[in-house]
């Protein structure tokens, strides 16, 4: 009887682990997560300079785990915004990189294998060029898929800089991320 329990206690312990951590899965290593994985995000943005503009909108970040394995955050090592879109893309500079978004905590994150919801990320005094700097700069990162690796993540960069608005949705180019608790 004292086997038993304490096999039970043990599978709790660990389920509980699992459940209360944040588990990042690429598609080097889609069913053990890892604790950092980069990515490249690209999708087409307007942005509402005068005049509006449509750009390409490039960015390559880095997604870690904390030492405690119950957050994380999103660093954007380099971002650009360029052609095919209006010649005037490549005026507009992003300055100040990297940008390291605040803590995203385990509890914010979706359960593996349930629903997939989005969840925002927090960057502070982002600025660009040519619009100012967005005292807060929310993107909302979406696995997309309710386990890893299902369909290609996204990130949601619909946002005001200063004197501009964007508006798009970045996907995933090449190697897939996905975050879980």
């Amino acid at each position: 009887m004292k086997a038993i329990l304490t096999l039970t206690a043990s599978l709790f312990t660990l389920f509980s682990i699992q459940a209360n951590a944040f588990s990042i899965y690429d598609s080097s290593s889609p069913t053990n997560p890892v604790t950092s994985a980069s990515v490249n995000l690209t999708g087409m943005v307007n942005l509402s300079l005068p005049p509006s503009i449509n750009c390409t909108f490039d960015i390559d970040a880095v997604v870690t785990q904390d030492s405690s394995g119950t957050e994380g955050n999103i660093t954007i090592t380099d971002a650009s915004l360029a052609t095919p879109g209006s010649f005037l893309c490549n005026i507009v500079v992003i300055n100040s990189l990297p940008w390291v978004s605040k803590p995203i905590y385990d509890a914010d994150l979706p359960v593996l294998g349930g629903t997939a919801m989005p969840v925002t990320v927090e960057f502070n005094n982002v600025p660009i060029n040519g619009c100012g700097t967005a005292t807060t700069f929310t993107p909302v990162f979406d696995n997309n898929s309710s386990s890893p690796n299902g369909a290609p993540s996204s990130l949601d960069v619909t946002s005001v800089f200063g004197a501009c608005t964007m508006v798009g949705l970045l996907t995933t180019q090449g190697a897939d991320v996905d975050i879980f608790r």
